[in-house]
């Protein structure tokens, strides 16, 4: 799975940490994956709104198999500038 910190721009949105690789041996079908320890270093207190993307492929029966690029529900305001 590889994943990613966004901020949300005025004009355009921003990459906040680089792209993040993550493996799991194995996970289920219809399973919910939290993953909780990327964090980022906020240089002042100015509110900022992030979110994160992520897309994942996996090995199923011999076959890679590729899920899309998302993006998550809820865009988080912290009080965090970058």
């Amino acid at each position: 799975m590889k994943l990613q910190i966004m901020k949300a721009g005025r004009f355009r949105d921003q990459p906040v940490t680089r792209p993040i690789t993550r493996n799991f041996p194995l996970i289920r079908a219809h399973s919910e994956v939290k993953i909780q320890d990327i964090y980022i270093y906020c240089k002042n207190t100015l509110r900022t709104f992030f979110y994160g993307v992520a897309e994942a492929e996996a090995l199923i029966n011999g076959v890679i198999v590729r899920a899309p690029k998302v993006r998550s529900s809820k865009i988080v305001p912290l009080n965090c500038g970058t």
